[in-house]
Parts: C-alpha cells; structure tokens; sequence
C-alpha cells in the first residue's frame, strides 16, 4: 500500500512574503456525526435472535442519527477596513466552516509555505517560525506588507512576479484548513491584482476523532478481533494537510484501498483455513509465520477497539478479522468532533470438513507421504470462471502417510462449495466435491491404496443397441475439474471396457439424458445402463436452394455440430455416424427433392449445407416434440427467412450494391458508461449479444438477375443498405418480406450536432451553458436516432445525414466531475428534416434521470432443463437476457450488460448485476437461454428510483 503526498521542501530563494492568519476556537456547537445506535453487549431492548443458541436476527438495522440539516447563517459583515498591499496593510479573516462564524481572540501559530510558480507546487517550508498572533473580535487579522519603501516587519506579503513566494499561515491547536492550500493562495494573487475592502476568508475546520470498534451481527463488541484503519483521500482531499495536520500521518487513495482490501479480504479467508492430522497443526505450503506474527494487519490493532484523534475530516476505512467471525469492512465519512464507526460481522459462520482416511492395505512403505488440497469449488466442480474471480482461494498440505488410518480437520472453512483431493506418493488418490453451510461440520470419507479402487462399467445405447464409442463429462476422485471421459467399446466383448475410479461419489452427465449421481464403494464393481433419447429426422432439400448452393443435381452435403452443454461431450455422434454410414455411404448428400432420415440425439445443433459454389449455416434445435422433418429451402431455411428486393427504375447495366447491415440486430437499447462498471470478476458475461441464443446467423444473398436479389438472415427486423451512382441511403427491412426500391426514393439532409453553442454567440446573448462549471472534467453524449421510415442508427460524430421526415431523438448525457463522480440523464425528443441543413444543441435538451436496476440470480438455474441453466459452463453463468420494451423504436432491443457486480457471494449459488443506469419504461428479462413464460418477468422502471429483481432457480 503507498501513502501520497506532496513532499515537503526547503525554502526557496526570492523576496519573503509572509501572510500570518489567526484562527480561533469555538464552543463545540457543530452538527453531530452520524452515528450508529447499536446495543451493546448486554444486548438490552434488542429483538432479535439469540446468537449463543445459533439464532440470527436477519438483517440488523441501525438507527441511524442524521445531522441536523439546518442551513447556517452568513457569517457576520466584517467591519469597515482597508484592504491593500499597496498601502502596506492586508487583512484575513479566520471563519470556522461548520458553523460560518469568526474564530475571534484565539492564539495561533504561523505555519510556513512556500510556492514555486515553475511546477505550480504548494509546500511546507523549514523556515523558522514567527511568535504565536492573535486574532481580534472579529476573527480578522492585520498582515503587514513588504514594500520598496518599508525596512522592515514582522509578517511579510509580496508576490510581485507569482514566481516565487512564501507567505506564514496561521492555525490553532486542533485545526486545520479546510480547502486546499492551493486555492487559499490563489485568492491572495488575486487580491494583490485587485484590491478589494473585504477581507480574505480563510476556512478552518476543527479535526475530528474517531472510535473504530469490532462487533459481531448483533452488535456485540469483539474484543479479540483484528483491526487495520486508514486514511481514505480522494482528488478532493488537501494532501499537504494530511501531512500536516494528521495523526496517524498516512493515508490511502480511496480506489487503491478498494482493490487492497478485496485482496486482503480474499488472503485472509484462505489463510484462516486450518488443518489438524490426528490432533497435530499441520502447517499449509504457503504458511508464513511471520505473516500472523510481524503483519502490519496485526499490529495495527489486536483488541477490537482502534482510537485515532487528531484526523482531518476525511473518510476512514476499517478491515477486520476474527478467525471465527471471518473479515468486515466499514466506511465513515468523518465529521468534526467525535466520530464513531462500527464494523460488523455480517458473513455467516464457517463451516468444519473432518477427512478420515483408510489406507486399503496400509502403505508398505513407511516414508510414502500424501498430499492433501482444499480448493473453492462450484456444483459442478472447478472452473476457469471460479479460478479467475475473486472468490478462488485454496490450500495444500504435505501429510505423513500416518499408518493405514488417519483423520485431517478442516477448520475456518467458508460456507459453500469445495474440493477436497487426496493423493499419495506410490498409492491412488482420491477426493469428493461437498457443499457446506454455514456452522456446517460434515465428515467424508476417503480411500486409498491398491484394493481400493472401484471398477466401473457404463454402456451407452442408442435405439437400445450399444453404441462403439461415447464420452460424457463425468465429476469425482482427486481431480477438481469435470473432465471429458471417453470410452470404446472392446472389439471382442459386447461391452466397454471397466472404469477404474476411486471409492466415494460421482456424477456422470451423458448427452440427452439428467445427469445421474452414484457412489462406489471400495472394490465394488458396478455396471449403469444409459440409453440415449434420439429423434427420427428427415431432411430434404429443395431445388431452388440446391440452385443457390451450384449445384442442382449434386445437391450438398449437411453436417450437424452439437452446441451448448456438450458440444465437447461429442464421440457418440461418430458412433452414430458410422452406424448410418454403414448402411448408407453417402446418407449426408442432401440430393433435390430425396429425403434422407437420420437418427438424431436431442439437442440443440449448428447445420452446415456445403455445395460447390457456396455454404450456408444456421442454428436448429431438435426435442422430443420435434422436428421430424426438416426441408431446407428458400422459404423454409431453419433459422433463416428470405427477403425479396425488386429494383425499378436503375439502370440495368449498374445496378445499386445492396447489402444487409449483420450488425444492425446488435445495438444495444442502453449503452453503460464506463464509470459504471464493477469491481466484481473481469469475466464478460458469455454471449451477451446472442438474441438466437447461439452463434451469430450469418446473412447471405443471392442475385437472381439485375432487378431481383434474395437476402437470407434470421426472422426479425434488418437494416438494408443502399448504395449507388449519385445515391446513397437505407431501409428497414423484415425477414421474410418483400420490398420494392427506385431511385426517387433517396436523398438525404445534413444534421449537425452540437453540445455548447459558440463562445461569441453565447457572449452576446448572456446565456451561461449549464454544464459548463469548474467541476466538470468533461461531457459525454450517445446519440440514437430513429426516423420515421423505420431507420434506426446509433451516432458517433458530429454530423449525421438521414432523408427528409420526422426523426425521434434520444441522448444519453454523463458529465464527469473532477471529484470521480459522474451525473447520467437522458432526454427524448423529435425533430423534422427538410432539405435545409439542421443544427441541434444537445446541451439545451430537457435531461432526467435514469433509474437504476440490480439484477441478482439465485439458485441452480432452470429446473426444465437437463443441465444447469447458470452454472454447468466452465466459462461462468450463461448470460441472462435483459431487452427494452418500446422505447425509441417501439421494438424489442437487448440492454447492454458488461460484467458481473458478484459472483457467489459467502459460497452462495448467487450471481449479479448491479447499478445499470437505464432509461425509464418497460423491460422484460429472461433468465436463461430458452427460458418458459413462467420464468420470465416483465416490469417497468420509474425516473430516478432504484429497482431489484431477483430471479429464483431451481
């Protein structure tokens, strides 16, 4: 972690300026932190559970005391005074920023600073410090000014060239400035350019303290937990002042804290896993002793209580660990005075996994040494998803064999999903997936050694004969991950050969089929019959489509490629291939108007057709209900409908290049700013463009004659693109259909877009752009735009051309503020084009706020399907679908979802999105790929408020 401030440097040669500012104390009549209500330990007057009988409140609400939000008074009118350097006389005025009154009659001491106009620096200074001042009544303070003519004083001020300068500002004991040194000394530039008679305000704020404290979910101090405290800044924040006035004196930039933290958090749940061997600590691999000894985690508090005083008013952040209660966090932003935070632990019990181990005999050689993994885990096992997020985490142990029986403990395990893997030096290993919850303390037994291994036969069929080859994913044994098992059956026997798998559970997932779960014993045989469901397909190719392919008598050649959960679990379909094969060579050559019958295993499937000109492809899925016939042709292309464009009127020798925009089913209804994104895993959702639930439909075409062109794309609405001699322009198109274009029918008007009108014009009118502010880093703006012949179209520059006719509008506005923060609205409106050009002002549009939606997703997905519906992807959750009802095109359009917010919270099977900023009205989300009217939830989303859906699995 790195502590940033601005260094302090020596003094600078050049003329002294020195300006001396007394501030004063006042009575303690600030507003009040807030400042959580929380019983103590004695829990008096708290409903709720009682936790020594494992019974939890739910979620502890706090009684929040807000400060009193009334708005000060002015601070008093000064006196009548003058106020300039030319007479050699400057006045400041000490006011205290919580109560806007003067600090009058209060001793301060003179605080040196130098500027060095080169770099702009603004630093502390070692030179020696003047005698302590005092301010008078009025909290005003009379700064002598160094002149030609004068010889000499006590407090100078000079800043001829802004080059270099030095000036003494003044503080009392227990204050500190409560704007950045860098402004304060700006204003005194100023008021040597211009004199003024007000004086220079300079605002203090009284530091605060604040009591960090440790408490479990009921409120009940933890007097032995861990603390680490520190300093939150951000680009608003007065680094020179935390050097200065802060006790502690480091500090950590509020987004690194964030990331050091989730990294902490993450190093700390995995190094709190310990492991007993018959009652003995066994040390993990990674175990560092001086990490739990010499930490500065550690050191930082140890007894549930950290106190810091003196801090300026900035945020503070709070971690904590316990090793029964596991980690928490807090954040307060402090205020003057006393503060309080309190840092609960809200993460639910961990669980205990106890290991016994049989040795099946035991080992022959004394020295044989196992090892041991406890890893996080999912449903269905290791993945790359759970690897690369947060949430990974695992330890390993190098464990004596221990003789022919022995018991690991597991202890400070976090709820949820977990491998534990054995192996040993010489004998087989072992291991078994388990879920615990939260307090959980299960026990798993384990086998090793040579007779303890299982022998296990599966015999795939197919129409109730046995199929040669087939493979399924299969979860078990020491391995974490499911992998991909393959097995042939022998050239002799009618069966495949036996598995040998080690003792304990597995669950085997097979094409078609639910996925089926047994236990094997040590030395048992076993033999599972599965039976593949298949459909009886005809497929059947047309002669026109056999025309577009090239070849109307050789016809083409059709493949089927399985897509989704087992689109790797694939050698039965060769198994069956060769079957059809054998009684037909040439049962895949799709001839015009013949009709070949395949056996095909329910699923969802990729077709390719492939003739000696060209190829075409498409999705298809096939269920118990069906297809059992498939023809492929113009008009009956599975995931494909046909466009028919007639050309009137264009010249037969040079005719228009038409083409179908493929990407124009793509865009987004919303895109998110960018500082919308989360800190949550780095994996993008899977597919989240998919509006076929699959690969992307390619667009083709054939050009039957100059006046006549077919497009095949998916069914829906398409973007078709028109270019030619002297015309350009677009049209909305719907497959299937049917449209007629001719020349007269393009022209297109110029519209310009402008944010902020032009400097001279804004001038003159005295108008004041509203975005225009010292705050704003800058403004950003995503057009959509939506004519009335149906064209819809995304703007990226400032010009945009369209033809004639009413036009909707809908900008989304995010200004970025110099504090990290960011403001989203969003306006709609309509404009007419005719054929003069058109400018539009975007900064002048009538902007409201977007709402904000969370979406989170429990459970194991779709209880309908064979296989998960969120999590059986080794990639991670299957993209949910969340479309925009209506809006500016009055279509159905998918939102813009970019990563995950979490991703199996406290082991929970729970994933979410959360803060996507959205325009007002309807959506539909639908959970799944595929997903059934139940289980898809419409609802509509107001101006400015914030909405959850949370979507139940099986």
């Amino acid at each position: 972690m790195q502590t940033r401030f601005l260094v302090v440097a020596l003094a600078v040669s050049g003329l002294l300026v020195a300006v001396g500012v007394w501030l004063a104390l006042t009575p303690n009549d600030s507003p009040r932190p807030r400042v959580p209500t929380i019983p103590g330990s004695e829990l008096t007057g708290f409903e709720g559970g009682n936790p020594l009988l494992g019974e939890s409140p739910g979620t502890l609400e706090l009684d929040i005391t807000e400060p009193v939000n009334t708005k000060l008074a002015a601070p008093p009118v000064a006196p009548p005074l003058v106020n300039d350097p030319a007479t050699g006389k400057v006045w400041l005025r000490l006011i205290d920023a919580d109560t806007n009154r003067p600090l009058s009659k209060k001793s301060v001491s003179l605080l040196p600073i130098g500027y060095a106009a080169t770099n702009e620096w603004r630093y502390l200074t070692e030179e020696p410090r003047p005698a302590p001042r005092m301010t008078d009544a009025d909290g005003l303070l009379a700064l002598s000014v160094s002149t030609e003519t004068a010889e000499e004083c006590d407090v100078l001020f000079d800043v001829p060239s802004k080059e270099v300068s030095f000036m003494y500002l003044p503080v009392p004991q227990g204050w500190y400035p409560s704007e950045d040194i860098y402004e304060l000394t700006e204003r005194l530039f100023d008021l040597h350019d211009e004199p003024t008679t007000e004086p220079v305000t300079v605002w203090v704020r009284r530091n605060a303290s604040v009591t960090v404290i440790a408490r479990d979910r009921w409120g009940v101090p933890i007097a032995d937990a861990k603390l680490k405290v520190e300093l939150l800044i951000d680009d608003s924040a007065p680094d020179l002042w935390l050097e200065t006035f802060c006790t502690p004196d480091y500090a950590q930039w509020l987004d690194d804290w964030l990331a050091d933290t989730n990294e902490l958090r993450a190093e700390l749940q995995t190094a709190q896993m310990r492991c007993t061997v018959n009652g003995a600590f066994m040390p993990d691999e990674s175990y560092d002793v001086e990490y739990w000894q010499d930490n500065e985690f550690i050191a930082a508090g140890s007894s549930g209580v950290a106190e810091y005083r003196d801090v300026p008013c900035i945020s503070v952040g709070a971690v904590a660990w316990h090793p029964l209660y596991g980690t928490a966090t807090g954040v307060l932003k402090l205020e003057s005075g006393r503060n309080s935070l309190d840092v609960f632990f809200t993460e639910p019990p961990c669980a205990e996994l106890r290991v016994r181990v049989n040795s099946l005999p035991a080992s022959d050689d004394p020295e044989e040494e196992y090892g041991i993994g406890l890893v996080r885990s999912g449903p269905y096992g290791v993945g790359e998803f759970i690897q690369e997020a947060a949430i990974w985490g695992g330890q390993y142990w190098d464990l004596p064999a221990g003789g022919s029986s022995w018991e690991a403990v597991f202890t400070g395990i976090p709820p949820g999903w977990w491998h534990v893997g054995l192996n040993g030096t010489y004998s087989t290993g072992a291991g078994e997936n388990v879920e615990l919850d939260p307090g959980e303390s299960k026990t798993v037994q384990l086998y090793v050694g040579k007779d303890a291994q299982a022998q296990w036969t599966p015999i795939v069929r197919s129409g109730g004969v046995q199929l040669d080859e087939a493979s399924f994913f299969l979860l078990g044994g020491q391995e974490p991950e499911r992998e991909v098992w393959t097995v042939v059956r022998g050239e002799e026997g009618t069966e495949t050969g036996t598995m040998e798998l080690s003792p304990g559970v597995w669950t085997v997932w097979i094409p078609t089929l639910p996925p089926f779960t047994f236990t094997l014993k040590p030395g048992e045989k076993r033999r599972d019959v599965f039976d593949l469901k298949t459909l009886s397909v005809s497929f059947t190719l047309e002669l026109d489509l056999a025309v577009y392919f090239g070849g109307p008598k050789e016809g083409a050649q059709l493949d089927l490629e399985p897509l989704g959960a087992f689109e790797d679990a694939r050698e039965h379909l060769y198994a069956m291939d060769a079957r059809m094969r054998e009684a037909d060579p040439a049962y895949d050559i799709l001839k015009p108007g013949v009709a070949s019958t395949w056996s095909v295993p329910l699923g969802d499937y990729w077709w390719s057709l492939s003739g000696e000109e060209r190829d075409l492809s498409g999705r298809i899925r096939f269920t118990e209900t069906g297809p059992t016939s498939v023809v492929f042709g113009s008009d009956s292309l599975p995931g494909y409908a046909v466009l028919v464009v007639d050309l009137v009127g264009f010249d037969a020798d040079n005719p228009p290049d038409l083409w179908i925009d493929g990407g124009s089913t793509d865009d987004f209804a919303v895109m998110q700013p960018e500082a919308e994104y989360e800190r949550g895993p780095g994996v993008v959702y899977s597919d989240p463009l998919e509006l076929n639930g699959g690969e992307e439909v390619p667009v083709d075409s054939l050009r039957v004659s100059a006046e006549r062109r077919l497009f095949f794309a998916p069914p829906g609405t398409m973007i078709l693109e028109v270019s030619g001699d002297g015309l350009s322009g677009q049209r909305v198109v719907t497959f299937p259909g049917k449209i007629t274009l001719s020349p007269n029918q393009f022209g297109l008007t110029k519209v310009q877009f402008v944010t902020t009108r032009e400097a001279a014009e804004r001038e003159a009118s005295g108008e004041v752009d509203p975005t225009e502010d010292s705050n704003v880093e800058y403004t950003d703006y995503a057009i959509e735009t939506y004519t009335d012949a149906g064209v819809y179209e995304r703007v990226y520059d400032e010009e945009w051309e369209a033809p004639p006719g009413k036009v909707k509008l809908r900008v989304q506005r995010t200004i970025y503020f110099s504090d990290g923060t960011h403001s989203t609205g969003i306006a709609e409106f309509q404009i007419e084009l005719k054929t003069k050009p058109l400018m539009v002002e975007l900064a002048r549009q009538q902007y409201v706020a977007l709402a904000t939606l969370d979406l989170i997703f429990t459970g194991r997905g779709s209880p309908d399907q064979a296989t998960d519906a969120w999590w059986f992807s080794t990639n991670g959750p299957s993209a949910p679908r969340l479309y925009e009802l209506g809006g500016i095109t009055g279509t159905v359009r998918p939102v813009e979802l970019d990563r995950l917010s979490q991703y199996m919270p406290q082991g929970r099977l729970e994933f979410s999105r959360r803060g996507l900023a959205l325009p007002p009205g309807r959506y539909r989300l639908v959970p799944w790929p595929g997903a059934s009217a139940k289980y898809v939830q419409e609802f509509t989303l107001n101006s400015g408020t914030h909405t959850t859906i949370t979507t139940q699995g099986g």
